[in-house]
């Protein structure tokens, strides 16, 4: 295990966030379109993110792709619009661990965090997320710093 994975306590989240069934070969692109909705729907409300996007996936990727939702933290619950959508994510610990590098090779994290969980007497307790501390459009793929976190609970 390569991975230095931890156990970090977040409190719950208020979001703005799209979420899809999609191909992996699409990923990407539904990223881009929600992020370019969601900015600036936040803008229109005199809003900004208080802390890095991110996406939460419910579910592992299947043959029909993968439950992705984007999300973009907010201050408080806000109102949404249409695909738009309001919610306040749950808090509690969560195993993190921080992905240097391009996307491609994230999935060795997520083994790395299951097997953690294994060892140390934990499951998942709910969906996963990529919290994009680095990104698309911020740096070189070389340069991107994803944290990888799963809600935690003792087995």
């Amino acid at each position: 295990m390569d991975q230095k994975i931890e156990i970090k306590e977040y409190p719950p989240q208020p979001v703005l966030s799209m979420r899809g069934q999609i191909q992996l070969a699409e990923l990407a692109g539904f990223f881009g379109d929600a992020f370019s909705k969601l900015l600036p729907y936040l803008a229109g409300l005199s809003e900004s993110p208080v802390a890095p996007l991110f996406a939460v996936y419910h579910g592992a990727p299947t043959e029909q792709g993968v439950d992705v939702e984007v999300c973009v933290p907010t201050g408080a619950l806000l109102a949404g619009s249409g695909e738009i959508k309001a919610s306040e994510l749950p808090g509690g610990d969560f195993a993190s661990t921080i992905h240097a590098g391009p996307y491609e090779r994230i999935s060795s994290v997520y083994e790395d965090i299951m097997k953690w969980m294994a060892e140390n007497g934990y499951r998942p307790s709910g969906p996963s997320r990529e919290v994009y501390i680095v990104g698309a459009g911020q740096a070189n793929p070389a340069d991107y710093i994803t944290e990888v976190l799963f809600p935690i609970a003792k087995t």
